[in-house]
């Protein structure tokens, strides 16, 4: 295993997806990765930590059993799989202390669309407001989700539950909790 710095700077992206919903200290604070193994390809430009994977930056948590982190070619980070029984995250997302969490069987995040994908008994928590589903789409930059019950033999449908807010408690335009938009 050949380990270069870049390719170690490059696996240090991940979760990148998150910090635009996060607070903005987090992205400077140390990233600390414990897993029981990694392995770098440098020339595909993937890193793969496996074993009990441990991942935090500032309030920024994912534990999972297996995480793959891909860069293009030009060394940019491209995209980010999670698997674990299940896998979790857990970020602070406002000063007052309000969080997004999640758990699934597999998470993938996206950078270019800034897309979370959740899939296997999948459950996404945002202020408050949850969702579940086989397969649920997070959309970081449109704050749209979107949630499935799987393939036509899955069993189960989808469950949402919103919190009540009165017009004096909806959170502003400008802050982290407004509510999602949930796709029809």
């Amino acid at each position: 295993m050949k380990l270069s710095s870049r390719r170690l700077f490059a696996s240090a992206i991940f979760l990148a997806a998150l910090k635009a919903v996060a607070l903005p200290t987090d992205v400077d604070q140390p990233i600390k990765i414990e897993a029981d193994r990694l392995d770098v390809d440098d020339a595909k430009g993937v890193s793969v930590y496996r074993g009990d994977v441990k991942y935090s930056q500032g309030t920024m948590q994912l534990n999972a059993d297996e995480v793959t982190l891909t860069t293009t070619s030009a060394r940019v980070f491209e995209k980010a799989v999670a698997l674990g029984k299940p896998a979790h995250f857990k970020q602070q997302i406002d000063v007052n202390g309000g969080e997004v969490t999640g758990q699934a069987a597999k998470i993938q995040y996206y950078d270019s669309i800034q897309q979370l994908v959740l899939e296997g008994a999948a459950h996404l928590s945002y202020c408050g407001d949850e969702f579940s589903g086989e397969r649920i789409e997070y959309f970081v930059a449109k704050e749209l989700v979107k949630a499935d019950k799987g393939g036509s033999g899955t069993p189960g449908r989808v469950q949402v539950i919103l919190q009540p807010r009165s017009r004096q408690e909806a959170a502003p335009e400008n802050t982290p909790c407004r509510r999602l938009k949930v796709s029809p």
